[in-house]
């Protein structure tokens, strides 16, 4: 796989809150991290860079190879980091509140093993469609589930924003997990809500498909959404095969 990264401020926000890192381990299975950080002040920049710092960094230390040891391993890590971020949340003021969505991506032999908590999310890029792996953990994403309101109504609705499940807000969390077979896709896209927000599936769906370089894709992505306004921090992470 070959990967390309960006994380842009916006238009709107005086701090980027987004953290994203590529990071191998001792087998050069890459992870990619993707953190969308939440609260005031610098809190949402402290809480996103140690959740990705952290992965990161003990991911370099193992050698694991199975999907199962794998998912044990993030479990762990990612409740390690979440009580270190809601002791500093409780212990500081300026930190108060302080948490981070976080959507994951390991690149194993022949499978692809996604994760996350919030709303930042993981696709996978057919030649047909761009589909989300990962779901949404998120008030509106609950009553779309309960058919209380539809897609459309969810963009315009007051509590968008509202995440109902994310690290630093609880002492524990548990992580969704989805493995794709390689030979299901051509790509992988991991986003904030900076981007999915200013930019429709469809959208980018069409340049992701379009003949021009990986870099060229992400910055046509990130051009579109500050052109839509760039309301929030964009970051993206996106994986297609060499």
């Amino acid at each position: 796989m070959q990967f390309s990264m960006r994380t842009h401020l916006g238009k709107v926000r005086k701090t980027n809150q987004d953290y994203i890192g590529l990071y191998k381990n001792k087998n050069d299975q890459v992870l990619a991290v993707l953190c969308d950080g939440m609260g005031g002040h610098n809190a949402g920049d402290v809480a996103s860079e140690m959740a990705a710092t952290h992965l990161g960094h003990a991911w370099s230390k193992n050698n694991l190879l199975s999907i199962e040891e794998i998912k044990q391993w993030m479990t762990q890590e990612v409740n390690v980091v979440n009580k270190e971020i809601h002791k500093k949340s409780l212990r500081f003021e300026d930190f108060q509140g302080m948490g981070s969505t976080i959507v994951v991506a390991v690149f194993l032999e022949t499978v692809v093993l996604f994760g996350n908590l919030g709303d930042s999310r993981g696709y996978i890029l057919t030649n047909d469609q761009l589909i989300q792996i990962t779901e949404d953990h998120s008030y509106v994403n609950e009553l779309m589930k309960k058919g209380q309101i539809t897609m459309n109504e969810a963009k315009k609705h007051p509590n968008r924003n509202v995440i109902t499940r994310s690290l630093g807000i609880a002492s524990k969390v548990e992580m969704d997990y989805f493995s794709i077979p390689y030979t299901d896709f051509l790509s992988v896209l991991l986003c904030s809500d900076g981007l999915t927000n200013q930019l429709s599936d469809e959208t980018i769906h069409s340049i992701l498909r379009k003949d021009i370089d990986k870099e060229e894709k992400v910055d046509t992505l990130l051009d579109g959404a500050l052109e839509n306004g760039g309301t929030d921090n964009i970051s993206i992470v996106y994986a297609e095969k060499a």
